[in-house]
């Protein structure tokens, strides 16, 4: 059995295997070499985060997009950023590339296009950039008191989205924010100090950032 690097060009490789290629033949064999423990993947989801258009930006929209939905909503790396169990320096970088790869990946992919009013056109991409905080695997967990440092760091990233110059990525941190609302009443004053400094919205989205102030988004 060949031995597996663990480099990220390997893990991206695998993870948009082909349906009956020679990586997809690895997937239910009782010693999977491309698959590794969560310490060594997360920095992988951490380098596609950080650097999304090298990683992903040859490979079909529509298949990042499915692919993103698994790896943000459910994967081993999702849950493990969310695990004490994971060195805090690891968990802290993969949160700090979410924020990266919205300014720098999906602001540069997404046609500006609200998904709550369900807009067209939009790009593929646009799926999960909106429900994105929505499949995330929290919405904050005060009560958890190692969760502390994550769900300051999550809401902090959330925060900074609001300053990207673009209406989806706007509208995710937003869709986030307002889930987060009924854990941390405080992202009412993120909203509304940033709906003080920008003039020039959309009325829809100044009504969607509204709603999510108060805990009121789907």
């Amino acid at each position: 059995m060949r031995e597996f690097p663990a480099s990220i060009e390997n893990w991206v490789a695998y993870q948009f295997r082909e349906p009956g290629s020679e990586l997809d033949s690895w997937e239910f064999s009782e010693v999977n070499p491309w698959v590794l423990d969560a310490e060594q993947t997360v920095p992988c989801l951490t380098q596609v985060l950080e650097n999304g258009q090298y990683h992903l930006g040859e490979i079909d929209e529509a298949i990042v997009d499915t692919w993103l939905w698994e790896a943000i909503g459910t994967s081993t790396e999702v849950y493990a950023i969310l695990s004490s169990e994971i060195p805090w320096p690891l968990r802290e970088r993969a949160i700090q590339g979410m924020g990266t790869f919205f300014r720098e990946f999906l602001a540069s992919r997404c046609l500006q296009a609200l998904g709550h009013r369900d807009e067209k056109p939009c790009a593929p991409l646009n799926s999960i950039c909106y429900m994105w905080w929505d499949v995330f695997p929290t919405w904050g967990e005060p009560r958890i008191l190692e969760q502390g440092e994550a769900d300051r760091q999550l809401l902090a990233v959330m925060a900074n989205q609001l300053e990207v110059p673009h209406i989806a990525v706007q509208e995710s941190a937003l869709h986030g924010l307002g889930h987060w609302q009924m854990h941390y009443p405080e992202v009412s004053d993120v909203i509304d100090s940033w709906l003080e400094r920008e003039l020039d919205l959309r009325p829809e989205l100044v009504s969607y950032a509204r709603q999510a102030r108060a805990g009121m988004v789907l």
